[in-house]
């Protein structure tokens, strides 16, 4: 024997509803559909939440990253200088040698 066919998912034609049913199934829909769209608000905002707290981050430490460069560069600097002040004093104590 043949089996019998499957029987569909009991959704009533809206023609056959009445309008009042068609009116709660409308509702019913757009109660989903904003649901929907809030959640995706919400998630596209907990998104941009995150990535501004990397991007927070990121420029946290890159002005770390730049201070300390300075830093170094200073640093850098007062060295040369100190030791140019180093051959300047002792060409200078040379040529006071030279003259006593």
């Amino acid at each position: 024997p043949a089996a019998a066919p499957a029987a569909a998912p009991s959704a009533a034609p809206v023609a056959a509803m009445s309008p009042a049913q068609a009116v709660d199934m409308g509702k019913d829909a757009a109660e989903a559909l904003a649901e929907a769209a809030m959640l995706r608000a919400e998630r596209r905002a907990r998104e941009a939440k995150q990535s501004a707290a990397l991007s927070h981050y990121a420029y946290e430490k890159l002005a770390a990253s730049r201070e300390q460069a300075a830093e170094a560069a200073g640093q850098a600097a007062l060295e040369d200088v100190i030791i140019d002040a180093r051959k300047d004093a002792t060409a200078a104590a040379q040529i006071r040698a030279g003259w006593e």
